[in-house]
């Protein structure tokens, strides 16, 4: 059996699987939102979402 780099590792270790399924939800919100030019008022892009957040 071959001997896996250290990036296989990283991407099939148990905790990364989650961040990256994250990450992945993250873009296509995005591009969906900038693809079909989805108004703020229906669905807010995640940039939106995470200003919103921070706001005092």
């Amino acid at each position: 059996m071959a001997k896996r780099t250290w990036w296989q590792r990283l991407l099939l270790s148990a905790w990364m699987r989650p961040i990256l399924l994250i990450v992945i939800l993250l873009v296509v919100w995005d591009l969906t939102i900038r693809i079909f030019r989805i108004p703020p008022y229906l669905i807010p892009a995640p940039e939106g979402v995470v200003k919103q957040l921070f706001v005092e």
